[in-house]
């Protein structure tokens, strides 16, 4: 009975809107139908979902023999409704569509006294706008092209500017949509393998170099052209930089999940550049993170997403702030979810006592929480075998990398891209021990022979988690 999309989007639905929903459903305006009216009032009575669709049928059709297609009927007739619900709502949450096509109306009914009061009420929405991104062009084309239809016809042309502000405004927009998505494409080009056709790409950026003026005023465009440089040319790193100071003036002129977008454009070019071993770029990459933190950008809603929380603070103990760090793990605990917040807390606490070279609290911490999420268990291992590879613990490191291997071997949880990485570093960290127990007693030819073939088979292995600390252990070994 409750499956299918109408009970999978009722399941959205909060409390408030499923009362408005409701409201809806017995509005005669929306419905006359009154057994669609019961039928939603039997869904919600049954917030268990129990009731079999024989047992509604009789609910709703008392003394009537059952009939499937009915039930069918009513699937199909309150879904329409929840999907006029969800559309309505959508477009309640933007006043200024709202007033467009309210002037639209108004100026179809020929009522020009109303439709030039809504349009100055457009103008005053549109000049007070806090935001200066891709919709607000859009908007004011849309506005002006209300304006340029009704004054054309009734042939008041020669004392109206609607036809040039429209043109005007279709070109902010286009040229913003179209930086914005090749920015994506190249962005995602890096990330992963695909190919776009990034039609007309070439004129517009030839264009607005020609024009950098004009345009250097519009935020939507300097920014997105300057991140497409950035993507274009990595090489130049003051696209980078310019790129920096742009959005540091611009918070106030885009929404949040578009400022963050941009800053994520931002962060991906640094971490290019950490890959590429220019690790000068961890700063940039730390300082960012503490931006986002100070402008609230980092929440996904209401809560920090544990990959953020990881990352901010890998980067910082990578940048040697060990007191912000400690200060960070413990005053953002809270702002996760609650769902792996223990978890998250831990590890990250132990990968600070790890790096600040507190191996023993590092192991309190990794052997007193029971990590439920995989990828916890994951790291949590690698830093323990990492530990016990530092401190030369033979009994507990051969302990651990027997039952890391079974984990890996029997969790069909673990992807086989993971199940690589971290099966590569088990067993090129269990030669690296072997090597390392047996080097007071191994100083001849041989031994340096079987160091130096180990550290080529790792740097010639792609898929190697934590490789950069091995190698550097390895390198150790030498010394």
């Amino acid at each position: 009975m409750y499956t299918g999309k109408l009970f999978q989007w009722l399941d959205s639905l909060s409390k408030t809107e499923k009362t408005r929903f409701k409201e809806l459903v017995n509005s005669p305006f929306f419905n006359k139908n009154e057994e669609v009216k019961k039928f939603l009032s039997v869904i919600y009575d049954d917030p268990e979902k129990k009731l079999s669709k024989e047992k509604v049928f009789k609910l709703i059709y008392k003394g009537q023999q059952y009939q499937a297609r009915k039930i069918t009927d009513l699937v199909y007739y309150l879904t329409r409704l929840l999907e006029e619900f969800l559309a309505l709502q959508k477009f309640e949450s933007n006043n200024v569509l709202q007033k467009i096509n309210l002037l639209g109306e108004t100026l179809d009914r020929n009522i020009e006294k109303a439709a030039l009061y809504a349009a100055r009420e457009i103008e005053e929405e549109l000049a007070g706008t806090q935001y200066r991104d891709n919709d607000h062009f859009y908007f004011e084309y849309l506005f002006q092209n209300e304006l340029d239809k009704y004054y054309g016809g009734k042939g008041k042309v020669e004392r109206d500017a609607s036809l040039q502000k429209k043109t005007d405004s279709l070109d902010l927009f286009y040229i913003s949509a179209k930086l914005r998505d090749c920015c994506e494409m190249l962005n995602r080009t890096q990330i992963i393998q695909s190919e776009y056709q990034m039609n007309m790409l070439e004129y517009i950026s030839k264009y607005i170099e020609n024009h950098l003026t004009e345009y250097d005023q519009y935020p939507a465009i300097a920014i997105y052209y300057k991140i497409l440089l950035m993507l274009q040319h990595p090489e130049n790193e003051a696209h980078f930089n310019s790129l920096i100071i742009m959005l540091s003036d611009s918070h106030k002129l885009f929404p949040r999940p578009e400022l963050r977008d941009m800053y994520s454009y931002a962060q991906n070019y640094c971490i290019r550049k950490v890959n590429a071993g220019v690790n000068e770029y961890y700063k940039s990459l730390f300082e960012i993170n503490k931006k986002l933190l100070e402008t609230d950008l980092i929440y996904s809603g209401k809560y920090i997403s544990e990959r953020d929380y990881k990352n901010i603070v890998s980067i910082a103990l990578r940048q040697g702030e060990y007191e912000w760090t400690l200060d960070f793990i413990g005053t953002y605990k809270n702002k996760l979810s609650e769902d792996n917040r223990d978890n998250a807390h831990s590890y990250n606490l132990a990968n600070y006592y790890y790096e600040t070279k507190d191996h023993k609290k590092a192991v309190k911490l990794l052997r007193g929480v029971e990590f439920t999420d995989v990828y916890y268990n994951l790291d949590a291992k690698s830093m323990l075998l990492k530990i016990y590879f530092e401190e030369e613990e033979e009994e507990a490191f051969f302990a651990l990398a027997a039952a890391f291997k079974i984990y890996l071997t029997r969790n069909k949880l673990i992807n086989t891209q993971n199940h690589t990485i971290y099966n590569n570093l088990l067993n090129f960290t269990k030669k690296a021990f072997y090597l390392k127990t047996r080097l007071p007693y191994q100083r001849n030819k041989d031994y340096s022979k079987k160091i130096s073939t180990l550290k080529h088979k790792v740097e010639n292995t792609k898929n190697v988690v934590n490789s950069k600390w091995l190698l550097a252990q390895i390198e150790g070994l030498t010394q």
